[in-house]
């Protein structure tokens, strides 16, 4: 009887795992498609464009919130200082950092004190002292309190004088021509509130004082397979999204909103450790409840570099970041879901992050178990056992198609070589590394209260 009634229920859980996965490869084929059909229709643009630069160059401030950050600092903000745009500013914010990220900042920058009046609009911890660059004339530094990444961003948003907020992590380095790009989308549009920029790996490119890039040899398998994830995540899913105007989350290694849209909702939210997707929730709330046309986009061209974890422990420690910022901003924003008042977001963009990110790890979990007990129940049917050898295949295909369009879509020898020499990493990443992965998501999933508020910081390298 035990044994029936378990029969009974891998037969069905089979089921519900194939309807699934079939759903989850619809979409994913339709946007694969629809990307194709994206980046042919722009090739042709820019083909029979003139001049792409926008009339006039809107001001951003960029925000590098920096905690412990001396290996890399200097570095990646002389970089930032370095691109092809006139109208933006540096704010460099550091907070409450315990190792020598301050002190190389004043010798390098050979900073000076001053004493800016400012009306507190979004509430921080304490600001120490504000300092001003002798060598550059758009490079302020703030020391502050410790308060965490959301802290520093919204001690930055009080001080900045541009109009455009644009958020850096401490270790990235922006291509020279990212801003401009970004320039040319808000101005081509006042109804876009925020742009969130490509994030590539910096773990295999030199750069020179010029902010030039030269590839590199890479020997990190771990990155490799990282390098695969990042050119699938950020190339088939959010090109997709963001027409249909469902994106919600915007990398904060790199993304620029409307500075009065964040005083509106009151800067980034300092309880949560995916400051990120909470915020781009929160305004796709505040612009929704006004009833206000709006849009936030991903632009592909727009890049930005950043480090990878080059140890399992850092990347354990990146990934339970990430789940637990996820599960977090679903759960504070659960008011959406499903909710015809939210539009897209509530009747397509959450659903799909609740049932497609939040559950897909303990799914995939289930969906092993249920498959090998079925085997040995000897219940699997042939056809069955088909359909997951062929979902295993379809992973494959959707990661060098990826990698395929990004060559397709990529302007530089450099891009094209990375991408080349990771095709033959993508047919093994389903094996081995998505279990590694999974395992550390489910364990941020079990460990969500306690770790809610936990930040573990990733050792970076010199850039």
């Amino acid at each position: 009887m035990v044994v029936e009634i378990l029969s009974k229920l891998l037969i069905y859980f089979n089921y519900f795992i194939m309807i699934y996965t079939f759903i989850m490869i619809s979409i994913y084929t339709v946007s694969i498609i629809y990307t194709f059909i994206i980046f042919t229709i722009d090739k042709w643009k820019k083909s029979n464009s003139i001049n792409e630069k926008s009339k006039y160059e809107i001001g951003f401030t960029i925000v590098i919130p920096a905690y412990n950050e001396d290996v890399c600092i200097i570095q990646s903000s002389e970089l930032n200082l370095n691109l092809n745009y006139e109208n933006y500013e540096i704010i460099v914010v550091n907070d409450g950092s315990t190792d020598c990220t301050l002190d190389k900042l004043i010798d390098y920058y050979r900073l000076y004190k001053i004493f800016p009046k400012i009306k507190d609009k979004i509430q921080t911890k304490e600001v120490k002292q504000v300092y001003k660059s002798k060598k550059y004339n758009n490079l302020t530094v703030i020391d502050k309190e410790n308060g965490g990444k959301s802290d520093a961003l919204n001690v930055g948003i009080n001080y900045s004088k541009k109009e455009i907020i644009c958020t850096v992590d401490a270790d990235s380095i922006l291509n020279k021509d990212s801003i401009l790009k970004m320039n040319n989308e808000f101005n081509k549009n006042n109804n876009i509130v925020a742009i969130g920029g490509n994030i590539k790996l910096s773990n295999n490119i030199l750069f020179d004082r010029d902010n030039e890039i030269k590839l590199k040899s890479q020997k990190n398998h771990l990155i490799k397979f990282q390098f695969i994830e990042y050119t699938r995540a950020f190339l088939v899913g959010r090109i997709f999204f963001s027409t249909i105007n469902s994106l919600l989350v915007l990398s904060g290694a790199f993304a620029s909103i409307r500075k009065n849209i964040l005083l509106k909702i009151n800067g980034f939210d300092i309880d949560t450790v995916g400051e990120d997707m909470e915020l781009i929730l929160r305004i796709h709330e505040y612009m929704l409840n006004d009833k206000k046309s709006y849009q936030i986009k991903y632009l592909h061209d727009a890049i930005c570099w950043t480090q990878a974890p080059t140890t399992l422990n850092d990347l354990k420690k990146q990934r339970m970041r990430w789940q637990i910022g996820l599960m977090d901003s679903m759960l504070k924003h659960n008011n959406m879901l499903f909710n015809k008042k939210y539009k897209q977001i509530g009747l397509f963009g959450m659903p799909y992050f609740q049932f497609f990110e939040f559950y897909s790890s303990p799914i995939e979990l289930i969906g092993y178990v249920v498959v090998i007990m079925s085997y040995f129940m000897n219940i699997l049917s042939i056809k069955a056992l088909y359909y997951y050898i062929s979902i295993v295949i379809f992973g494959i295909f959707v990661t060098i198609s990826s990698i395929l369009l990004s060559i397709y879509r990529s302007s530089t020898i450099t891009d094209k070589k990375e991408s080349l020499g990771m095709l033959y990493y993508s047919i093994f990443e389903n094996i081995g590394y998505r279990q590694i992965v999974l395992i550390y998501r489910l364990v941020a999933i079990f460990t969500y209260k306690k770790n809610k508020k936990k930040w573990e910081k990733i050792k970076r390298k010199k850039i």
